[in-house]
């Protein structure tokens, strides 16, 4: 898959896939200045009126990203440091493994406050969303921002056209291509980083975040030290 595509392409698939059509050249600029959107070439073509732009294939995906997470109220600083901590080197996975040490001791703290016993709150850190625990003192943590941005962060590696296809061929009730996130399982998220031992040396090198997607089209974005690979099961 050709990792590089064109202004016009790139307007082209943020129309198409993501339904956005009101992205300026001022949000766009201020984005690349921030450095949420990188731009790889700006030249000038013969024959054709302004500048033109090659940027990586997933740049339409990472204006969705900043889009929803800016629905959720949060800065674009703010998401520029969340996704600079899923480069997994050893200061973004010791963040990490503090937020995520955080939002466990977060969570307990609402179960132990309920009189729940040890062996039904292990069960309900496992298997139920916090919001669903206590909808009053239910606060948003930061791992919690952080898996939101992580998913979307591997939904922008996708290939758009393959999926759209993938699910047009399984689904009857799709209305449109524009909906199609709407269509799709919520993914799974794992990470051995609450596990490492940062003391080791080594350990930085096994530190991953794996985001997989079921049926229909069964992929995996793995996030290791400085790569994102996408793998088909």
């Amino acid at each position: 898959m050709n990792q590089v595509i064109t202004k016009r392409e790139f307007m082209s698939d943020l129309k198409t896939y993501f339904s956005i059509e009101d992205l300026t050249r001022i949000k766009l600029q201020n984005y690349i200045k921030i450095g949420l959107i990188k731009r790889l070439k700006h030249y000038h073509t013969k024959g054709q009126v302004g500048s033109q732009a090659d940027y990586p294939k997933n740049s339409p995906g990472m204006i969705y990203l900043i889009k929803f997470m800016k629905d959720r109220r949060m800065k674009l600083r703010d998401i520029r440091s969340y996704l600079d901590l899923l480069e997994l080197n050893l200061e973004a996975v010791r963040d990490i493994k503090d937020i995520i040490e955080d939002d466990r001791r977060h969570r307990e703290n609402i179960l132990f406050k309920e009189g729940i016993t040890p062996e039904i709150k292990d069960y309900l850190l496992k298997e139920i969303p916090l919001k669903l625990l206590n909808l009053k003192k239910f606060t948003i943590t930061r791992f919690e921002r952080l898996k939101q941005i992580i998913i979307q962060r591997a939904y922008a590696e996708l290939d758009q056209k393959e999926i759209t296809e993938i699910i047009s061929r399984n689904s009857k009730d799709l209305d449109s291509i524009n909906k199609i996130q709407e269509n799709i399982d919520p993914p799974g998220v794992e990470t051995n980083i609450d596990k490492l031992d940062l003391t080791k040396e080594d350990s930085i090198k096994e530190a991953y975040i794996s985001v997989r997607y079921g049926e229909p089209f069964y992929k995996t974005v793995l996030f290791k030290e400085n790569q994102i690979e996408v793998i088909s099961d």
